[in-house]
């Protein structure tokens, strides 16, 4: 059972959106075409790329806390692309993101343009992949070494490190942005429920998928889509690929801007540094900013592997992350607020996107990207709505995600 208690609020749902207990009818309608179970990033992109698509198909939006309650409510804030490894796919990604932000002016601090970033290179190997990925000048990437990095940084040291890309990217508000695709998802048709927990799914009746929501009846559906990444194995029906849920940890700090030797654009700035992360945003106050880091969970026993309860920090983990605020960016400050969310870590190292064998060819699944989805999820979207409408995936779409029967091997 998801945790459903009263949970921590991130900075980004501390403002609640007038969607958070949505329900679109007294109960969900007994019949669709489209059932999509989850309202993050995922869930919320999948409504929008559908309802853009096929604006008379009756599409359900089921949600088993309040909207975007999950792991995209409550993340570190970044819209970063992992240019060495998956370079084309995120900046494709990136760059519709930023297309769709820009043009209807939805805001989420992720509209001015020309902002950049950091990606710290913690060991020789990724300066030298680094330095190969130059060779897209497209990319716009700058590459330091550690004794520039950190000059430019402000860094209190960098003996641990080998250098920096500077890097097209920027902080996100991304409960804003998933609540932007919800409020015009409903406006295209779409019917969402928040507090509907599905409870099964079956193959009963014949060509189609039954869903049934906790207190509320069954809804019989053409397709189904768990878009429910930590939390997909939770619902025990058979053939789900394995999808570890992982703990994430968040501190936000608020400090004088003229305190930080980061340099900032706007107020703002996005660092990656491993499996670690910072961002620094504007606040209500004059003069001062919010730094938001997170990170560190692999410094614990059992690196907050299984963990699923999102009420709850690892006490542990809130010291280092203290000491390593202070130890690289000089921060001394108390922090403010901290909190948790539930990743989803596939067995195989990439996101599971597709068709699950049997269930009558209608049950899709979409998950399982390691805490990176941001630069990966909105295209994904759009991907797999166009694979089951036409049983094909765009060109564009890494075959590495494209789940069957046999899971892809791990890159």
């Amino acid at each position: 059972m998801i945790p459903i208690t009263k949970s921590r609020l991130s900075l980004w749902a501390s403002e609640p959106s007038r969607l958070a207990q949505h329900q679109s009818t007294k109960n969900p309608p007994s019949t669709a075409d489209y059932v999509i179970v989850g309202s993050g990033f995922s869930g919320a992109s999948l409504a929008y790329h559908l309802s853009c698509q096929h604006p008379k198909a009756k599409i359900v939006l089921l949600e088993a806390r309040d909207a975007c309650s999950g792991a995209t409510g409550r993340n570190g804030g970044h819209l970063v692309p992992e240019y060495i490894k998956h370079g084309q796919f995120e900046k494709r990604n990136y760059d519709a993101i930023y297309q769709l932000i820009t043009e209807h002016n939805i805001d989420c601090w992720t509209n001015e343009k020309g902002e950049r970033g950091w990606l710290i290179l913690k060991s020789l190997k990724e300066y030298q992949d680094a330095n190969r990925a130059l060779e897209h000048n497209d990319y716009d990437l700058r590459l330091y070494t550690a004794q520039q990095a950190a000059r430019k940084l402000g860094l209190e040291s960098y003996n641990d490190i080998h250098g920096a890309l500077n890097i097209p990217s920027s902080p996100i508000n991304p409960y804003r942005l998933v609540n932007w695709l919800l409020e015009r998802s409903i406006a295209h048709g779409v019917d969402f429920y928040t507090h509907s927990e599905v409870i099964d799914i079956d193959d009963r009746t014949a060509g189609k998928v039954g869903v049934t929501v906790k207190g509320k009846g069954q809804i019989t559906a053409d397709k189904v889509i768990l878009a429910t990444n930590g939390f997909t194995n939770l619902l025990s029906i058979p053939r789900l690929p394995e999808i570890k849920p992982v703990r994430g940890q968040v501190v936000r700090f608020e400090v004088d801007e003229k305190s930080l030797k980061v340099p900032l654009t706007n107020g703002k700035v996005s660092i990656g540094w491993g499996d670690e992360y910072l961002a620094v945003v504007p606040t209500k106050t004059p003069g001062k900013v919010s730094v938001v880091l997170g990170g560190l969970r692999k410094t614990v026993p059992g690196y907050e592997v299984g963990q699923i309860d999102d009420n709850t920090v690892n006490p542990e983990i809130s010291g280092k992350l203290l000491q390593f605020a202070k130890d690289r960016f000089g921060i001394n400050a108390a922090p403010v607020e901290e909190w948790t969310g539930i990743m989803g870590f596939p067995q195989t190292g990439v996101p599971y996107v597709g068709q699950i064998r049997g269930y009558n060819g209608g049950l899709y699944i979409m998950g399982g990207f390691e805490g990176h989805g941001m630069t990966r999820i909105y295209e994904t979207a759009r991907a797999l709505s166009e694979n089951m409408e036409t049983g094909s995936w765009p060109s564009w779409f890494p075959e590495q995600y494209q789940y069957t029967a046999h899971p892809p091997s791990k890159i």
